[in-house]
């Protein structure tokens, strides 16, 4: 946005923003993808680590350089909170497989978005919301039930009562639409 589209920012946040960058060397394309960078590699070796120290020292570890190179000039505050959000986000993910995959569609949007602007990065989404649309795993589409539109959608969104869970989701085509009631012990 700073790059392409400034007048879409509210003047005060675009005031603050090139203040904080005055003095730094790179542009904010380039400053991100070493940001990124930098916090990937923390990420990898935080996993190669003990569980109680991995985490921890990726996330704290990406911090203390990212402010180290703030102190230096070489990258600017927003630029850092940004690309911290970013990647801290990805913890939340459970399966690393997917995690990857995150990883890897964030740097594709990014370089879409350095070359193309605002419509760059909208471009990107389009593309990878249609690929996972046409997704489908084991035969089922990948965003079920959120698209393409089944009766099942309800359940997504409004909370459902146990007797709702009796009987199975239509787009998985089971044998049996009613699941059978479970042995009490």
């Amino acid at each position: 946005m700073t790059s392409f589209h400034p007048d879409q920012l509210p003047f005060t946040l675009l005031a603050t923003l090139i203040l904080s960058r005055q003095g730094v060397p790179l542009p904010v394309p380039l400053e991100m993808f070493v940001m990124m960078i930098l916090f990937e590699v923390f990420k990898e070796a935080g996993m190669r680590l003990p569980i109680a120290i991995g985490q921890t020292l990726s996330v704290v570890g990406g911090l203390i350089i990212g402010q180290a190179a703030i102190n230096a000039g070489l990258a600017a505050p927003a630029t850092l909170v940004i690309a911290a959000i970013s990647v801290i986000s990805t913890f939340t993910l459970v399966n690393q497989n997917m995690a990857g995959s995150v990883t890897l569609l964030r740097f594709i949007v990014l370089t879409v978005s350095t070359v193309l602007g605002l419509f760059g990065f909208i471009l990107s989404l389009f593309f990878i919301l249609t690929y996972a649309v046409n997704l489908r795993t084991c035969g089922v589409p990948y965003l079920t039930p959120l698209a393409p539109p089944s009766k099942d959608i309800g359940k997504v969104f409004i909370p459902s009562t146990w007797k709702q869970f009796r009987t199975r989701d239509r787009i998985v085509r089971p044998n049996d639409l009613i699941a059978k009631e479970r042995e009490q012990k």
